[in-house]
C-alpha cells in the first residue's frame, strides 16, 4: 500500500516545556538539541515505520490503491489510526477522467482500531481504469492536538528523550530498562501493519 504525508503534525506530542521538566534541565543553550530528541523519538514510536503504527498529534495522508476491492464488503482500511475523517476519495474512470466518489455512496467507521470504508447501503465501489495508483484516498488521523495523545506514549517518549540525553553514543546492546519501560507503555497502542 502506497502512503504518503500529506500534512505534518502541527506540534510533537510532547512539548520542549514539558521535555525540560522532565529532564530537570532550565538552561536554554540546548533547546535545539532537546526539540531533536522529541522529534526521534517521536519517529521512532509514530508512524508506518515506527513501532506503534499509528499517528499520534493530528496528520494528513493519502494511500493510494490500484482498484477499488471486492471482497470483504468492499471494505479498505485505512493505515495510521485512529482516523478522524476521510476528506475525499478519487479515482479513474475507464475513460481516464478523475472522479469524486460522493460522501453519500460511502460509509466511515473511525471507532474500529483500523479505520474502514465501505460503500454505502445498496452502493457499489466505481469501476477503475486499470493502472497503478486509479484509487487515491486522503484522510485525516491522529489523536488531535497534543494534549489528546494518551499519556503512556507520552511517557515513553520522555523515556526515549532522557536515555538519549544521557548516552549520546551507540550504546552496545538494545535492551535494557528503558527499553522494557518504552516496550511496556507502548505496547497496548501498536497495530499490527496492514
Amino acid at each position: 500500500m502506497w502512503l504518503k504525508l500529506v500534512t505534518p503534525a502541527a506540534e510533537m506530542p510532547v512539548s520542549l516545556a514539558e521535555a525540560k521538566a522532565n529532564l530537570q534541565y532550565g538552561a536554554t543553550d540546548r533547546d535545539a538539541f532537546i526539540g531533536s530528541l522529541i522529534a526521534a523519538a517521536t519517529a521512532h514510536l509514530e508512524g508506518r515505520s515506527g513501532i506503534l503504527g499509528r499517528s499520534l498529534v493530528t496528520q494528513v495522508w493519502e494511500t493510494r490503491l490500484d482498484r477499488f476491492p471486492c471482497r470483504y464488503g468492499g471494505r479498505i482500511e485505512l493505515p495510521m489510526p485512529p482516523l478522524q475523517e476521510v476528506n475525499w476519495i478519487k479515482y479513474i474512470d475507464d475513460a481516464g477522467v478523475e472522479r469524486t466518489v460522493a460522501p453519500a455512496d460511502y460509509v466511515v467507521d473511525a471507532q474500529h482500531i483500523i479505520g474502514r470504508i465501505r460503500p454505502a447501503y445498496d452502493k457499489l465501489w466505481p469501476v477503475t481504469r486499470a493502472e497503478e495508483g486509479a484509487v487515491r484516498i486522503q484522510f485525516t488521523a491522529g489523536y488531535g492536538a497534543a494534549a489528546a495523545v494518551p499519556d503512556p506514549i507520552k511517557q515513553a517518549i520522555h523515556l526515549l528523550v532522557g536515555h538519549w540525553w544521557l548516552n549520546r553514543e551507540a550504546v552496545g546492546h538494545a535492551g535494557g530498562p528503558h527499553a522494557f519501560a518504552v516496550e511496556a507503555l507502548t505496547m497496548p497502542f501498536r497495530v499490527v501493519p496492514l
